[in-house]
């Protein structure tokens, strides 16, 4: 029986190798027409190609999901380039606009403020660190109870996600994936915040006479200069759960004046990711394109197809 029209796959006229060039014996499976067809790049004459690769979106570092990626996509170029001799031009595309980076950068900016507020660590500090703990655990993982708290979050961990730790899998109908890699990324992110933040109750215990301050009676608490430890870059470099919590409740706005801020987290971890691709061995781009650099363009296929 026919396909209705809408189903069916537009016709594709192949292009014609040129006559006085030998082009190797490729052959690929088109999406297209659902076939194996010659290989035959536009420029056949030059044999030359233009591979393009779309890249990340570059809000935060990159992961173990996204080596696998990038080395998968770095194979079939070095083919082309290596055993089938084509002059292969290499480029990707970076996402760098997004309602992901829109968030980030509202993230970063409060947490910055947030540092420079409370240089120390405080009784304050501690109390806002168990709520972005909590509010942490109930956005990135929610078969943790929202009473968990950072003493023993390493047991709940293991009762709740242990099964994935292990080498489960979520759906027993897939193969294990980003949402895999996910929370055991999230798992060891909280795990590592966790320890600070008790080092820090440890540390703050030690210089009061009076017994460990927990998190529950915290927030009755007012600190005195005496409960302050020396520092808060140890306790914030590794709670990325900071970033989280500011947002839900901080209200920042960007003016025209800010718009810096999203170049300038963007470049950092657009840079961390070619550093990452460099150290895997893949092969350096010859063209990086930047979806800021075509805004008008964007606008206007997204007017057309509207």
């Amino acid at each position: 029986m026919a396909l209705p029209m809408a189903d069916q796959q537009p016709r594709r006229v192949e292009p014609l190798a040129h006559p006085e060039c030998t082009l190797p014996p490729l052959r690929i499976w088109s999406s297209l027409t659902r076939s194996e067809t010659a290989f035959i790049p536009v420029d056949y004459v030059g044999k030359s190609v233009t591979w393009h690769t779309c890249g990340p979106t570059v809000y935060d570092n990159a992961q173990s999901g996204h080596a696998r990626n990038y080395v998968i996509t770095d194979i079939p170029p070095r083919i082309m380039r290596d055993y089938f001799k084509f002059n292969v031009k290499f480029i990707m595309n970076i996402a760098d606009v997004d309602d992901k980076v829109i968030s980030r950068v509202r993230q970063q900016h409060l947490f910055a403020e947030y540092k420079a507020k409370y240089p120390f660590i405080d009784t304050k500090v501690l109390d806002m660190a168990q709520l972005a703990f909590s509010a942490f655990l109930e956005q990135r993982l929610p078969l943790l109870c929202s009473g968990t708290l950072s003493s023993n979050f390493d047991h709940e961990a293991k009762c709740n996600y242990g099964f994935l730790l292990s080498g489960g899998i979520l759906n027993a109908n897939k193969k294990p994936g980003l949402d895999e890699a996910r929370i055991k990324r999230d798992t060891k992110t909280v795990s590592i915040a966790a320890e600070a933040i008790m080092k820090a109750l440890d540390e703050m215990s030690s210089k009061t006479s009076e017994p460990e301050v927990s998190f529950e009676t915290m927030s009755t608490k007012s600190a005195t200069p005496g409960e302050r430890l020396n520092s808060s870059e140890a306790l914030y470099e590794v709670c990325e759960i900071f970033l989280v919590y500011p947002d839900l409740v901080g209200g920042f706005s960007i003016t025209s004046s800010g718009y810096s801020l999203f170049g300038t987290l963007t470049r950092t971890f657009e840079t961390r990711f070619l550093d990452d691709m460099r150290r895997l061995n893949l092969l350096d781009l010859d063209e990086l394109i930047r979806a800021t650099s075509y805004l008008p363009e964007i606008i206007q296929f997204i007017e057309k197809i509207i």
